[in-house]
């Protein structure tokens, strides 16, 4: 995020990302895609996306918590991140912990029966535990729920417009904002009215509440 921030050359990015990840205990091919990984998002992600990533990036220096921002950028922009997050999520809604062999067929059962979606797999659910999302010993397959990471107010409409972008949707209504399985793991303020640049709030009837995308 700190690379990102500065707007380095794409060159010097991916330079200055590898060289930091050096001390990371990384083999030199899962160094290389973390890299790649860290430029789609951060660096080269889709234009319709680039407003979210870039406000992520100028206001991680002043949060004292920057993860909520690390995991809305890959929420918005790492498809197989955010389909893996609502999986875990939705079976954590029922439960306190999860076994990576059932988040792996449940994701096969999604992108396909392939090697690949194994070891993708994997380093998701390594991925959640150093965010915090979820907790679990490195050499075990079950990973428990963690205490929910809080949000800033300010932080809460952009996680929202990247649930939307991850979602493909235009719209969402608070209550099923409030309930989506991608951003269990977050401690969610109510959104106030007017509080943020990315949404537009709508009053329907019945005391229903609905959120569309400012841009």
């Amino acid at each position: 995020m700190t690379v990102a921030a500065s707007q380095p050359d794409l060159s010097d990015a991916r330079t200055e990302l590898h060289r930091r990840l050096e001390s990371s205990g990384l083999g030199d091919a899962a160094r290389t895609k973390t890299v790649t990984a860290l430029m789609r998002s951060w660096f080269t992600p889709d234009p319709r996306l680039q407003p979210l990533v870039a406000w992520a990036a100028q206001q991680g220096r002043d949060l004292a918590d920057s993860r909520p921002l690390h995991i809305g950028v890959l929420l918005a922009t790492q498809p197989f991140f955010a389909d893996q997050i609502a999986i875990v999520g939705r079976i954590l809604a029922v439960q306190d912990d999860v076994e990576t062999p059932t988040v792996r067929s449940r994701m096969k059962a999604v992108w396909g029966p392939r090697k690949a979606v194994d070891n993708a797999v994997q380093r998701t659910i390594k991925t959640m535990r150093s965010l915090g999302m979820l907790e679990g010993h490195p050499s075990e397959s079950v990973s428990q729920r963690a205490a929910p990471i809080g949000v800033e107010p300010k932080v809460a409409g952009w996680l929202a417009a990247c649930l939307l972008r991850a979602r493909g949707a235009d719209a969402i209504s608070s209550t099923e904002l409030a309930a989506a399985p991608e951003l269990c793991y977050l401690e969610m303020p109510t959104l106030a009215a007017g509080s943020n640049p990315w949404l537009i709030r709508h009053s329907e009837g019945a005391g229903r509440t609905v959120l569309t995308l400012a841009q």
